[in-house]
């Protein structure tokens, strides 16, 4: 088997596509792999945020304590800015270099916060809370942005 490009060949010939990911990030504020320009903040957005689309195709502060900021189009700001401006934002199954991150634990799963734009290496269970794993640290400034399919806790 080879790869070239986006494309993996085997020995009869098929094509296969998919997301590959030929070299991590090494420049702060940069993504590699899917991530998109194409949606406004709703809000001052800075880059480390955990955000989602809202019902006005903006993207907002998300957060675990609410189905409605923690189900849908998620993500990761890398390059923010203020209300109505264009963000760039990291989307699942990429790999965000930031300093803005806290120090990151390598190997260690982040999930939403109970505090809006926030990461937490503690899955939240309070209450009807949201469990979303954002992503894994590969690096003390770099992950893996995954945005699991929410578990809400039983109640409590």
């Amino acid at each position: 088997m080879s790869i070239q490009g986006d494309v993996k060949r085997n020995d009869v010939g098929q094509t296969i596509t998919g997301p590959w990911l030929h070299a991590l990030p090494t420049v702060d504020a940069t993504v590699n792999g899917p991530s998109t320009y194409a949606f406004v903040a709703g809000a001052t957005l800075a880059a480390g945020d955990c955000v989602v689309l809202n019902s006005s195709s903006k993207f907002v502060l998300t957060d675990a304590n609410t189905a409605s900021l923690y189900l849908g189009l998620k993500g990761i700001v890398v390059i923010g800015g203020a209300s109505d401006a264009y963000v760039l934002v990291a989307l699942p199954h990429s790999i965000v270099y930031l300093t803005a991150f806290a120090t990151l634990t390598v190997g260690t799963s982040y999930f939403l916060s109970e505090t809006a734009g926030a990461l937490t290496a503690t899955m939240p269970t309070t209450g009807t809370s949201g469990q979303v794993r954002v992503g894994v640290s590969v690096h003390a400034d770099m992950m893996y942005v995954t945005m699991d399919s929410a578990t809400v806790v039983s109640g409590a």
